[in-house]
């Protein structure tokens, strides 16, 4: 397969909302915004404390935003009805949490790769992934994407950052797998 030579590049495009859960609600189904499900980037609030990031980190059942509802029509589903497949998503999804009916694999993706939950996003060195609907637990040690330096430390001295810098980064693990996706 010559990927570069059978590719599209879009080259002029814009955002469908300002925030990130209705920007890929709207690319994913083609809707104008006010007809997406999607129309914000609003907590499952009723499945427990999920503004905890510890308690999130260790419980899937507190992780991810409103789902996009399984009977919606994504690009993905579509593209299966023409004949294209296998078809794969890496980043990040924020349209369903883990163990629902709009995971990615649920809508139409064959494999699926990241962030299932948008403010696990917000860390560059996360405790897990999402590969299909199992956690891939890295080595990161849980630490809140809200947290500062501590009063007082100096802003300008690097060790001051090492807590930050982890072993595992999302961005580099995520590349890894596309590209064994692309290349299988």
């Amino acid at each position: 397969m010559n990927l570069p030579r059978m590719a599209l590049m879009f080259t002029n495009f814009y955002s469908g909302s300002p925030v990130c859960a209705p920007s890929r609600s709207i690319l994913l189904t083609g809707l104008h915004g006010g007809h997406t499900r999607i129309r914000g980037n609003h907590e499952y609030g009723s499945r427990g404390d999920v503004w905890d990031y510890k308690k999130m980190s260790e419980d899937p059942n507190l992780e991810g935003q409103y789902p996009i509802g399984k009977e919606t029509l994504i690009f993905p589903k579509l593209l299966k009805t023409k004949g294209y497949f296998p078809n794969g998503m890496v980043g990040k999804w924020g349209l369903g949490p883990p163990n629902s009916s709009s995971i990615p694999t649920e809508m139409g993706f064959d494999y699926f790769y990241g962030y299932n939950c948008q403010r696990m996003a917000h860390n560059l060195y996360p405790p897990h992934l999402w590969e299909n609907n199992n956690r891939d637990i890295l080595d990161n040690e849980v630490i809140s994407p809200k947290l500062k330096l501590q009063s007082g430390q100096d802003p300008y001295n690097e060790d001051n950052y090492k807590i930050f810098n982890q072993k595992d980064y999302a961005p580099d693990k995520m590349h890894i797998k596309a590209q064994d996706f692309i290349e299988k």
